[in-house]
């Protein structure tokens, strides 16, 4: 049983990753517009991605913490895809994950991110 809540997490983690690199695709789209209104929605979004991250930060052991975080990530998600913005997609119809893996991103310890395993 614990192998499988293990997977599950696991799972789950992965999922809730592509959601936040979707979501940044999303700003940097936005951002890179040219438009007021999305870049205005981009700051938004950029604002709310980091509460998330400080709320998850200091309530590491509280599960609506991860909730709450999923939640306010799909309503910006669900924002700026009302205001004309999509997930890049393959012909398929599923999203574009390999275009979204930006390791820069991740690895930045100077922005509060991991260090590259890499780097010693």
């Amino acid at each position: 049983m614990l192998s499988c809540k293990r997977l599950e997490a696991w799972r789950d983690g992965i999922q809730d990753y592509l959601y936040l690199l979707i979501l940044d695709d999303l700003l940097d789209r936005a951002e890179a517009s040219g438009k007021p209104d999305l870049q205005a929605m981009a700051r938004e979004g950029r604002a709310t991605v980091d509460d998330v991250i400080e709320e998850i930060r200091l309530h590491t052991d509280v599960h609506y913490a991860y909730d709450n975080a999923k939640r306010r990530c799909a309503l910006e998600i669900v924002r700026l895809m009302q205001a004309g913005l999509a997930p890049r997609t393959n012909p398929d119809g599923t999203i574009q994950r390999h275009r979204l893996y930006r390791p820069e991103k991740i690895y930045a310890p100077e922005d509060g991110g991991i260090p590259h395993p890499g780097s010693g």
